[in-house]
């Protein structure tokens, strides 16, 4: 379950549109809001606070089999793949912009499109899905 989580994420963040939602105690928020939420921890160079929200965020069957130190693992390693692939790549985040949100008539999932554009001069629309369950929006991993 681990190493699919992994691939997922890796696959995710660069090769794939990132996903990124909201859901648990960010709920409230709704999709977009907390997307942007956490591209500005990125954007503000706070990657282990920017993977953690997306982590406490995936929906409850995908992260209740890590246990608190295989979490504090996940993040580290990924918010330093991040890190990496963000200023390295990239040059850091310029900006971050809510293109869309498109929330379906059933209101149980959504579709938010950001723009990224990075110190480099390379830009990226990137979108995430969501579903709602118990009132929350939760990031659905399974694209």
């Amino acid at each position: 379950m681990m190493k699919k989580i992994f691939t997922m994420i890796a696959l995710a963040m660069f090769l794939a549109p990132m996903v990124i939602s909201c859901g648990g105690g960010a709920g409230s928020l709704g999709p977009a809001k907390t997307e942007l939420k956490i591209w500005n921890e990125f954007k503000a160079g706070n990657y282990e606070k920017g993977m953690t929200l997306w982590i406490d965020n995936l929906l409850p069957k995908e992260n209740k089999e890590m246990t608190a130190e295989q979490k504090k693992e996940f993040v580290k390693a990924f918010a330093q793949k991040a890190e990496e692939e963000v200023q390295t790549k990239n040059g850091g985040i310029k900006s971050v912009d809510l293109v869309s949100e498109e929330i379906a008539e059933d209101g149980l999932s959504a579709k938010v499109t950001v723009h990224v554009v990075f110190n480099n001069g390379t830009e990226e629309d990137k979108s995430s899905k969501y579903v709602k369950q118990d009132g929350n929006w939760y990031i659905d991993n399974n694209k």
